[in-house]
């Protein structure tokens, strides 16, 4: 501590370069936490490559920072941030999923891929199951069954113990 500080006194210009460094540091680390700040409240949670883009594009737009900034700041490597998928978009395939998933509102992507297979769809289950996922398909729920088709044997006409008193002599 001491040889550094005898440096900045031995030179004129040594607490004003020191002064300018601290500043700058300063500046540096103030800006990294207010876009931190900025990218963490446009993205709930950074875990994909996809969150990221979103993230560095956020902060390029808002904050004017660089790519290899904003990379930084992110996490995200920068080959990431610019890679561009060259998979086809199969919209038939698609698009003739989604008609049977509507058709058939209770079948999964299991029977769903076995009608697709009767047709002659030659993709395998995985890629059946990343499309029904990425379209957003789910299994529907059945409806509730309504009170009144539980109770299908009472008699709406009668009073429960003439009800109960029917129900016993039934065969």
């Amino acid at each position: 501590m001491a040889a550094g500080y005898a440096r900045l006194r031995s030179s004129p210009d040594g607490y004003e370069d020191e002064n300018a460094k601290l500043k700058k540091l300063l500046a540096d680390q103030m800006l990294e936490a207010r876009s931190l700040g900025t990218a963490r409240a446009s993205v709930k949670k950074m875990v994909g490559p996809a969150a990221k883009r979103e993230a560095v594009a956020h902060l390029q737009a808002v904050m004017g920072l660089s790519e290899r900034r904003a990379c930084s700041f992110v996490g995200a490597d920068r080959k990431m941030i610019r890679y561009q998928s060259r998979r086809p978009p199969e919209t038939e395939l698609r698009g003739r999923l989604r008609d049977l998933a509507n058709e058939r509102r209770r079948f999964g992507y299991r029977r769903l891929f076995i009608l697709l297979r009767r047709e002659g769809e030659a993709s395998g289950v995985n890629r059946i199951y990343r499309l029904y996922r990425e379209e957003g398909l789910t299994v529907r729920k059945r409806r509730a069954r309504t009170a009144s088709s539980r109770h299908a044997g009472a008699d709406p006409g009668r009073g429960k113990a003439e009800c109960a008193l029917v129900a016993g002599f039934r065969p």
